[in-house]
């Protein structure tokens, strides 16, 4: 993890025990922008003061996506 200069989080690089390699950035102390591998899948999510409100992908396969997520964290619209 790497901190500004208040102490609170910027970045950071983390691998789960599943084996999921992501990066995060942070305002604020706040996730804003997610991205990795998960599930075979190459994903980025961007997210407003409180969660996740886009997010893009592409599938192993090579389908990409894109969902709009709303307040309730539902999703909106999705892409194909």
């Amino acid at each position: 993890m790497f901190f500004d200069r208040e102490g609170q989080r910027s970045v950071a690089i983390t691998v789960d025990p599943s084996d999921t390699p992501l990066v995060t950035l942070y305002e604020n102390g706040r996730s804003r922008l997610t991205f990795g591998v998960v599930q075979q899948a190459v994903v980025a999510n961007f997210s407003d003061a409180s969660q996740p409100r886009l997010v893009l992908g592409v599938a192993e396969n090579g389908r990409p996506s894109i969902n709009f997520i709303n307040e309730n964290g539902e999703t909106e619209h999705e892409l194909p």
